[in-house]
């Protein structure tokens, strides 16, 4: 519910606040006073597209705040996009600039354009000329249907087997698609299995032959520092004589310092060590011929490099492409198995999706003939007793909505056949259809915003109209916000409010007046008997107001 609209610097608007109640709210003044500005500020608050010529004249910002008490349906909407209410209310903020920027807030933090609107949606249903033409697509008649028939769950379950349809659906055209290059990709795949199979790179093999080929190049640099390193622990004044002769030496000093001894045995130890260095020096001290073995390995090392250049990976990489090509190769042998397997899998989603939308469909139905029963019923409340309302339900492929064409049909005239509502329904009728549906699914929790519903009708018609519009409100506690130029409509709201156009020095502004029972009838009589306010229409005004209170 809308409890408060502050309102700066729109159009003829300098500074409007406004508090607001719940049931059934009018709003009335004459053609000009500004009843149209403050539906449009409602609509920049709710998200609609801004327009910088709204601003006031010499303004360079206007701004557009609610305060709004939440209701339950609205907290998964909030929840989603992080908002919580504060003590049970949110402050929606519109701003537009002087140069054409627009800004929005929730709770006083920036958000999107896009999540206001959201949360708006929630919150407002604005019901204008242009808003009610929605009830004449067929996709908007599905969702009213829907909505009656309390299909959230049976719908819910319905789109997620569609989606599993999808997946299964194009996963086997993808393989159809593949098909046709499964004997090629398979040719391809098992050369390169051959290839790598018969080159059998081992991991860590690169490596190792680079070694070796280091060691084939530089023998006789490794003899010649091989040999020298032999002389120098083998040869005379060598290492190893040297360690023995000291060894000697500690031994006889330990008869005169006892702690020598283990020197001397350090120092065999070091010995024993110099002579096992010696020994494997022995194979390294002739130089080898590389001849044909360096051949043979400049041969393997280049065929590693060909292979790593051609499959773009490393030596080491080799061997891991290979399991993944036989892998591959594996799956395309058994191409067929895999295409019969989600052939199979996109049939049994069908079937799946087929039975959720029958079950779909038979709640529609079921529901179509309650609702063509009651918007009938509220038809002849709202002067239209001979209009039949049809709904017509046709099968169709399953598709976004379901496996079903839905159509709203009315025979405005006894003995003509329903026709499609969008395609005969004139503005005035449309209005009132599009109240005695919601009068059928009862006003909710959001503030409901009906502009110049009267249009088009007589005052008897219009005196039900509002009576309908009071028993919405009365019955479910609902906020109903309704501009109206017909007395007998205003006589029946709970609240009324006037607004007026007033000079202040040099400039325009509007005004919205909260209006007590005395100028009630004052109004209303201007309504009906126009500019000036006959005692005539003062007893007709007044005895409006005794007929909406019986």
């Amino acid at each position: 519910m809308l409890k408060f609209l502050h309102i700066e610097n729109i159009a003829v608007i300098k500074r409007l606040d406004l508090s607001l109640g719940p049931g059934f709210n009018v709003f009335t003044g004459q053609t000009g006073a500004g009843k149209s500005i403050i539906l449009d500020s409602l609509l920049l608050l709710c998200g609609a597209r801004s327009d910088r010529d709204l601003i006031r004249t010499g303004e360079q910002k206007a701004v557009v705040e609610g305060v709004f008490e939440i209701g339950e349906a609205a907290l998964p909407v909030l929840a989603e996009y992080g908002v919580e209410p504060e003590d049970g209310e949110l402050f929606l903020t519109r701003t537009l600039t002087a140069d054409g920027k627009s800004g929005a807030r929730v709770n006083a933090r920036p958000v999107p354009l896009s999540v206001l609107r959201a949360i708006a949606a929630k919150l407002v249903t604005v019901h204008g000329q242009q808003d009610t033409q929605s009830i004449r697509s067929e996709q908007e008649q599905l969702s009213m249907l829907d909505g009656y028939a309390g299909n959230e769950t049976v719908r819910a379950e319905y789109d997620a087997a569609r989606a599993e349809y999808i997946q299964k659906k194009q996963r086997y055209e993808a393989l159809c698609e593949s098909e046709k290059d499964s004997a090629v990709r398979a040719e391809i795949l098992a050369f390169q299995s051959a290839e790598l199979t018969a080159a059998n790179v081992k991991k860590g093999e690169e490596d190792a032959l680079l070694e070796e080929r280091s060691r084939l190049v530089n023998t006789e640099k490794i003899a010649l520092l091989a040999n020298a390193a032999y002389d120098a622990l083998t040869g005379s004044d060598a290492a190893a004589e040297l360690s023995a002769s000291a060894a000697d030496a500690l031994e006889k000093l330990s008869a005169y310092i006892p702690a020598a001894a283990a020197l001397a045995e350090r120092v065999k130890s070091a010995m024993f060590e110099l002579e096992d260095v010696a020994e494997s020096l022995r194979d390294y001290r002739e130089a080898e011929e590389p001849g044909a073995r360096l051949d043979k390995l400049e041969q393997r090392l280049s065929d590693i490099q060909g292979l790593r250049k051609k499959y773009r990976t490393d030596a080491d990489g080799l061997s891991d492409l290979l399991d993944e090509i036989n892998t591959s190769l594996s799956q395309l042998e058994h191409f067929d198995e895999h295409l019969a397997e989600a052939a199979q899998a996109q049939q049994e989603a069908l079937a799946a999706l087929q039975k959720r939308a029958d079950a779909l469909s038979k709640t529609r139905v079921k529901a179509a003939a309650a609702f063509e029963k009651a918007v009938g019923s509220a038809l002849a409340e709202l002067d239209m007793p001979k209009v039949v309302f049809r709904i017509s339900l046709t099968p169709s492929e399953p598709g976004p909505s379901g496996a079903d064409k839905v159509e709203f049909l009315i025979s405005a005239n006894a003995g003509e056949a329903p026709r499609p509502l969008g395609k005969i329904a004139s503005g005035g009728e449309l209005s009132r259809i599009m109240l005695a549906m919601k009068s059928v699914f009862g006003g909710g929790e959001r503030t409901s915003v009906f502009d110049e519903i009267d249009a088009g009708i007589s005052g008897s018609t219009s005196y039900k109209v509002g009576r309908k519009l009071h028993a919405l409100s009365a019955g479910t506690g609902a906020q109903l916000l309704c501009v109206t130029h017909s007395a007998q409509l205003a006589a029946q709201a709970d609240t009324h409010y006037l607004i007026e156009k007033q000079v202040e020095g040099s400039r325009t502004e509007t005004r919205v007046t909260l209006l007590d029972n005395a100028g009630r009838e004052n109004e209303l009589a201007r309504i009906l008997g126009g500019e000036s306010v006959t005692e005539a229409a003062l007893l007709a005004a007044r005895d409006l107001r005794m007929k909406a209170e019986r």
